[in-house]
């Protein structure tokens, strides 16, 4: 799903654009999003009964920078998750980043719309990567349930000599 919005107030679709384009840049820049993947899902489209060439070219390039812009959303609610909290060892990040994209994707238009100013203007501020405990004994409980887990943990705890 793209942010796509019937703004009738011409300021406030202009400010949209402005910072749906700002947060597609700045995806891109991350390399948030395969770029061929979704050059091969924007091709697909078709102009719709009745549409000019200008309009379904505007449509297209909409899409493509939305998708762009869902997945900054989606990294600065991870982001926003990172600052968060320390994690244990081996917490399932991969997981939780993968969980969130697809919570922002839910997300009605409007909402992500709104989102995306705060998410710009906080975006530097938040940290890139999560903060994991240093004691190496603080494991996520999955982790700790494999016994191959737990004995590697206790090796590299044992005292020097031992």
């Amino acid at each position: 799903m793209a942010i796509d919005l019937e703004l009738k107030d011409p300021e406030a679709l202009r400010q949209f654009r402005a910072d749906r384009d700002d947060a597609a840049r700045l995806a891109d820049q991350l390399g948030l999003v395969d770029r061929e993947a979704v050059d091969r899902v924007v091709d697909t489209l078709k102009p719709l009964p009745g549409e000019e060439a200008g309009a379904f070219r505007d449509r297209v390039g909409d899409t493509r920078r939305s998708v762009f812009a869902q997945a900054f959303l989606a990294e600065y609610e991870t982001r926003l998750y990172y600052q968060s909290a320390e994690f244990p060892n081996g917490y399932p990040m991969e997981a939780i980043r993968a969980s969130i994209a697809s919570r922002i994707q839910g997300l009605d238009a409007d909402y992500q719309a709104a989102l995306l100013p705060v998410a710009l203007a906080s975006f530097q501020d938040l940290p890139s990567e999560p903060h994991f405990d240093s004691d190496p004994r603080n494991v996520w409980s999955q982790v700790v349930a494999d016994p191959s887990q737990i004995a590697a943990l206790l090796a590299t705890d044992a005292p020097a000599g031992q």
